[in-house]
Protein backbone atom coordinates (compact mmCIF):
# COMPACT_ATOMS: atom_id res chain seq x y z
CA UNK A 1 0.00 0.00 0.00
CA UNK A 2 1.10 3.37 -0.61
CA UNK A 3 1.91 6.08 2.60
CA UNK A 4 0.66 9.25 2.79
CA UNK A 5 3.36 11.65 2.19
CA UNK A 6 4.12 9.77 -0.96
CA UNK A 7 5.19 11.96 -4.42
CA UNK A 8 3.94 10.34 -7.42
CA UNK A 9 4.80 11.22 -11.28
CA UNK A 10 2.65 10.24 -14.62
CA UNK A 11 4.77 8.31 -17.00
CA UNK A 12 3.04 10.34 -19.84
CA UNK A 13 2.63 13.76 -18.84
CA UNK A 14 3.82 15.96 -16.56
CA UNK A 15 1.39 15.60 -13.45
CA UNK A 16 2.50 14.85 -10.17
CA UNK A 17 0.50 13.92 -6.89
CA UNK A 18 0.86 14.25 -3.46
CA UNK A 19 -1.03 10.84 -1.50
CA UNK A 20 -3.00 13.28 1.33
CA UNK A 21 -5.13 9.83 2.51
CA UNK A 22 -3.81 6.38 1.59
CA UNK A 23 -5.82 3.79 0.69
CA UNK A 24 -5.41 -0.21 -1.01
CA UNK A 25 -7.43 1.02 -4.12
CA UNK A 26 -4.26 4.20 -4.74
CA UNK A 27 -2.32 0.82 -5.66
CA UNK A 28 -3.30 0.95 -9.12
CA UNK A 29 -3.09 4.85 -9.47
CA UNK A 30 -2.78 5.93 -12.82
CA UNK A 31 -2.56 9.28 -14.95
CA UNK A 32 -3.23 9.17 -18.68
CA UNK A 33 -3.74 5.83 -18.81
CA UNK A 34 -0.77 4.36 -17.75
CA UNK A 35 0.59 3.59 -13.99
CA UNK A 36 2.17 6.92 -11.65
CA UNK A 37 5.24 5.49 -10.69
CA UNK A 38 7.57 7.25 -8.05
CA UNK A 39 9.27 10.20 -8.64
CA UNK A 40 12.80 9.87 -10.21
CA UNK A 41 11.82 6.52 -11.34
CA UNK A 42 12.38 5.76 -15.42
CA UNK A 43 9.05 6.96 -17.42
CA UNK A 44 7.77 5.57 -20.47
CA UNK A 45 4.57 5.42 -22.48
CA UNK A 46 2.57 7.41 -24.40
CA UNK A 47 -1.09 9.43 -22.87
CA UNK A 48 -4.46 7.43 -23.98
CA UNK A 49 -6.53 10.35 -25.27
CA UNK A 50 -9.77 8.83 -23.14
CA UNK A 51 -7.88 10.00 -20.00
CA UNK A 52 -6.52 13.40 -21.73
CA UNK A 53 -8.84 15.72 -19.87
CA UNK A 54 -5.79 17.27 -17.81
CA UNK A 55 -5.74 17.66 -14.14
CA UNK A 56 -5.49 20.85 -12.28
CA UNK A 57 -2.68 22.31 -9.86
CA UNK A 58 -4.09 22.34 -6.47
CA UNK A 59 -6.89 20.45 -6.92
CA UNK A 60 -7.44 16.46 -4.76
CA UNK A 61 -8.95 13.57 -6.06
CA UNK A 62 -10.68 11.15 -4.36
CA UNK A 63 -12.38 7.91 -4.42
CA UNK A 64 -15.37 6.24 -2.72
CA UNK A 65 -12.63 4.41 -0.42
CA UNK A 66 -11.35 7.81 0.82
CA UNK A 67 -8.19 7.45 -0.85
CA UNK A 68 -6.55 11.26 -1.83
CA UNK A 69 -4.07 12.69 -3.86
CA UNK A 70 -3.73 16.66 -4.41
CA UNK A 71 -2.44 17.49 -7.32
CA UNK A 72 1.67 19.25 -7.33
CA UNK A 73 2.03 19.75 -10.59
CA UNK A 74 -0.15 20.10 -13.66
CA UNK A 75 -0.46 17.88 -16.97
CA UNK A 76 -2.09 16.85 -19.38
CA UNK A 77 -3.29 13.52 -18.24
CA UNK A 78 -6.34 12.69 -15.73
CA UNK A 79 -5.56 10.66 -12.70
CA UNK A 80 -7.77 7.42 -12.55
CA UNK A 81 -7.81 4.42 -10.38
CA UNK A 82 -7.46 1.04 -12.81
CA UNK A 83 -7.61 0.94 -16.47
CA UNK A 84 -11.01 2.40 -16.85
CA UNK A 85 -12.33 4.67 -13.71
CA UNK A 86 -12.12 7.83 -13.45
CA UNK A 87 -11.13 9.64 -9.73
CA UNK A 88 -13.81 11.94 -9.04
CA UNK A 89 -12.23 15.24 -8.74
CA UNK A 90 -12.72 18.26 -5.29
CA UNK A 91 -11.80 21.38 -5.30
CA UNK A 92 -13.12 24.46 -3.58
CA UNK A 93 -15.20 25.69 -6.57
CA UNK A 94 -16.75 21.54 -5.81
CA UNK A 95 -17.18 22.39 -2.46
CA UNK A 96 -18.95 25.83 -2.97
CA UNK A 97 -21.31 24.48 -5.36
CA UNK A 98 -22.43 21.76 -3.01
CA UNK A 99 -22.68 23.70 -0.54
CA UNK A 100 -24.94 25.49 -2.41
CA UNK A 101 -27.06 23.06 -3.01
CA UNK A 102 -27.25 21.84 0.49
CA UNK A 103 -28.00 24.92 1.52
CA UNK A 104 -30.22 26.13 -0.91
CA UNK A 105 -33.96 24.85 0.30
CA UNK A 106 -33.15 26.25 3.56
CA UNK A 107 -32.54 29.87 2.35
CA UNK A 108 -36.19 31.65 1.28
CA UNK A 109 -36.50 34.84 -0.14
CA UNK A 110 -38.38 37.19 2.04
CA UNK A 111 -40.35 40.14 0.23
CA UNK A 112 -38.56 43.37 1.64
CA UNK A 113 -40.59 45.54 4.22
CA UNK A 114 -42.90 47.88 2.40
CA UNK A 115 -42.42 51.57 4.31
CA UNK A 116 -44.97 54.60 3.73
CA UNK A 117 -43.49 57.67 3.53
CA UNK A 118 -45.86 59.51 6.04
Amino acid sequence: MIKNGTRLASQVCDTQVIVVRSADSLDDLRCGGAAMVEMGAPRSGELDPAFADGSVMGKRYVDETGAEVLVDQAGRGQPQRGRDQAVAQRGQAAARQRLRSLLAPAVKARPLPVRCPH
